[in-house]
């Protein structure tokens, strides 16, 4: 009995759905069409990647000096041992952080086409800009102030913007490290690619070559109160190795990350997915006409009972 009720239930709910049948149709088309129009507002985006492999630090292991001169090699902040991994480690996480991002940000003024860009001009080769946001004519921030946030962007808003658009993923298997950059304009996310991989590369070699100057630093003055020989030798072949240190920093570009496949132009659109969203707005558009069909029928139901 109450299977054949239930089956009963359901050809009279599938009656009333076939029964509104021209209220779901017009729901489904016009849901349909706003998707098509949304999905045609919307600019598109384009992708460009990079490839890189960590560059393994020459001139740093000696470990015959380790068990003569371990402490004041410590000391000197000279490095005895293989820290590679360490180093590649906080690379990697230099390059998402807002320290790293506000030296870009300020040195190559990225937050404008970051925070203000709607779209690209494919002929002029140019971005274009929301004029609610930023009037590329007068050079001035027009957005409403919305405190904290004033008209201009801060570096820590932008940062924000910045992360959701550029992606770190390591291969944990080959050591392999994949940039991504998405932006209106191919050329741009290609461009900010090249400078980040340049600038990675560029603070890792200052700051190890600061490094190695502040231990020469350190070792000339011991060397010249210390007495003993051998002492002395250890001393100078530290002194050495960090000026061997500094000499391939000076000559080595790629000092932290080796380019593997460097970034390019896309040609292909990532997105939007236009297909995708039309479909979408049919399954809403169908999903609410269905709904909107039973509700109506067991309203008018509940309406004649009472």
């Amino acid at each position: 009995m109450e299977n054949n009720k239930e089956e009963v239930n359901l050809i009279e709910l599938l009656k009333v759905i076939w029964d509104g049948k021209y209220i779901i149709s017009s729901i489904t088309l016009a849901a349909s069409v706003i998707a098509i129009i949304y999905s045609l507002s919307l600019s598109d985006i384009y992708r460009s990647q990079a490839s890189l492999a960590p560059v393994g630090m020459e001139g740093e292991n000696s470990s015959g000096l380790a068990s003569q001169l371990g402490g004041l090699a410590g000391l000197a902040g000279v490095s005895i041992g293989d820290n590679t991994g360490s180093k590649i480690t906080i690379g990697l996480e230099v390059m998402q952080s807002r320290r790293f991002f506000n030296l870009i940000a300020t040195k190559h003024d990225i937050v404008k086409p970051l925070m203000a860009s709607k779209d690209w001009d494919r002929v002029n080769n140019k971005v274009v800009y929301d004029e609610d946001i930023y009037d590329p004519k007068l050079n001035k921030w027009v957005r409403e102030p919305s405190p904290p946030k004033g008209s201009e962007p801060s570096l820590q808003e932008a940062h924000l913007k910045f992360s959701s658009i550029f992606a770190v993923i390591p291969d944990k298997k080959t050591g392999i490290i994949n940039l991504s950059i998405e932006h209106h304009s191919p050329y741009i996310a290609k461009q900010w690619l090249d400078l980040i991989i340049f600038e990675i590369n560029n603070l890792s070699r200052l700051d190890d070559m600061k490094q190695a100057e502040k231990s020469i630093d350190y070792l000339k003055d011991e060397i010249k109160v210390t007495n003993l020989n051998e002492i002395k030798e250890g001393i100078s072949e530290l002194i050495q190795s960090q000026v061997e240190k500094i000499m391939l920093a000076k000559v080595t570009p790629e000092y932290l990350f080796k380019i593997i496949d460097p970034p390019y132009v896309a040609e292909i659109k990532q997105g939007p997915s236009r297909v995708l969203i039309g479909i979408l707005g049919f399954l809403l558009g169908f999903i609410l006409g269905v709904l909107s069909v039973i509700i109506r029928h067991f309203t008018s139901i509940n309406k004649s009972q009472t």
